[in-house]
């Protein structure tokens, strides 16, 4: 059970640092979420113990469908600053590139500047393709 209360807030997590631009009242409504969240898995769980004459199915069933709700639920109601919702960010295709994801990190308190260096993949690839248009 601590291991899903963990999954939980790491969804928060993982929300908070993909898509940063919440405004300051972000970060407020993603913990207050994670609360809320976490207390209604705790109870729904003390629930399906109770029923544990169906087995061991049933259990895992609510707790994908408890999961599923918090993805979708996250996603549909996390505050933005355009007003596009998460979800409807992921259904136009605009997913966190790395100036993203380092802006999220920031706000959580991580700073990982190599987000920001280009790797030496993009380097040797820009390189090649100057190499290529020089000899034409």
């Amino acid at each position: 059970m601590i291991v899903r209360l963990f999954f939980i807030l790491f969804t928060h997590v993982v929300f908070l640092v993909s898509y940063p631009h919440t405004g300051y009242m972000g970060p407020y409504y993603l913990w207050i979420s994670a609360l809320l969240w976490c207390g209604f898995f705790v109870f729904l769980r003390a629930n399906v113990f109770l029923t544990a004459v169906v087995g061991a199915i049933f259990g895992e069933l609510v707790t994908i469908l408890f999961f599923t709700a918090l993805f979708f639920t996250l996603a549909s109601t996390m505050p933005q600053n355009d007003h596009l919702s998460v979800l409807e960010k992921m259904k136009r295709g605009v997913f966190p590139d790395r100036i993203t994801v380092y802006e999220g990190l920031l706000r959580v308190g991580v700073q990982c500047d190599t987000l920001l260096k280009k790797s030496s993949d993009d380097f040797d690839t820009g390189v090649k393709r100057t190499i290529k248009e020089m000899k034409k």
